[in-house]
């Protein structure tokens, strides 16, 4: 892939995720939090464990929106296990984290700057790659990425992309390109 096409890619998944997470929210975060508890109570499984930065909560707030709105369900451990501590690492919390990983049928790894300095974020990357290999990278960063410089084994992983805008929410849509270029539809990539 081109530098140029590779920085239209990113600038548009930064675009849309960052645009979608300043959007007002019609609750506030323990809303949205004692609501999802309650969901997932019922919920063995989710579609995505979404691995980042815990800094980066609204741009993962805006990622979440997008997924539910194209029928997809996300783990987010701050607001799905609001109990656990991830400042203080036990092996209590590793074990539930490892648990919801497993219980996901992929790991989306969203890539910002702040990233680099999580001590879990790779960590549950190894547990996902070596559960079932179902890792999709997901730059919501200005930087160009084509070398994940000091985090290079994120390019064995295909990624996804964000397409839309603010002004046409129901155009937002994702594209999933594999490390060889191919791009199935997340949907038959997932079921795969």
């Amino acid at each position: 892939m081109g530098l140029l096409t590779e920085r239209l890619l990113f600038d548009s998944t930064v675009k849309v995720i960052r645009e979608e997470s300043e959007r007002g929210f019609e609750k506030t975060a323990s809303e949205a939090i004692i609501e999802n508890n309650e969901k997932m109570k019922k919920v063995a499984q989710y579609d995505f464990f979404i691995c980042h930065a815990k800094v980066d909560g609204n741009l993962i707030l805006g990622l979440i929106r997008l997924l539910k709105e194209k029928g997809y369900s996300a783990y987010v451990d701050w607001i799905d296990d609001p109990l656990l501590d991830r400042t203080n690492v036990t092996p209590k919390t590793a074990k539930v984290l490892k648990q919801r990983i497993r219980a996901s049928r992929c790991l989306l790894y969203a890539f910002t700057e702040n990233s680099e300095h999580s001590k879990w974020m790779p960590w549950e990357l190894g547990i996902k790659d070596g559960h079932n290999g179902k890792v999709l990278i997901t730059p919501i960063t200005k930087q160009l990425v084509s070398t994940y410089s000091g985090q290079e084994y994120l390019g064995l992983y295909p990624y996804l992309t964000v397409f839309g805008s603010k002004e046409y929410p129901n155009l937002n849509y994702f594209e999933l390109q594999n490390i060889d270029g191919t791009k199935p539809s997340l949907h038959d990539w997932m079921n795969r």
